[in-house]
């Protein structure tokens, strides 16, 4: 697992690609059938979602790599306060 973003922070936060993975291999247990899920739904999100909805783009960047975790902390505090 990843350090928390914060560095004066002495917990461990869970990162969404660690819930997520987490979560797949909880339901299926093999770690092949979890790897099989989670590129499936991947995909199916890249070719399918609308490419205008924001917190779906943002999901498949950050479980894709292309995002950085603590932009999703960010936005996910963000929506909780306003």
């Amino acid at each position: 697992a990843k350090e928390s973003a914060n560095p004066d922070d002495d917990t461990q936060d869970e990162f969404l690609e660690d819930f997520f993975y987490t979560y797949l291999e909880d339901i299926y247990g093999l770690k092949t059938t979890v790897v099989h899920v989670a590129f499936d739904i991947l995909s199916s999100l890249k070719s399918h979602y609308n490419k205008e909805e924001a917190t779906v783009r943002l999901f498949v960047g950050l479980m894709s790599g292309t995002i950085d975790d603590t932009l999703w902390m960010y936005v996910m505090q963000f929506r909780s306060i306003t």
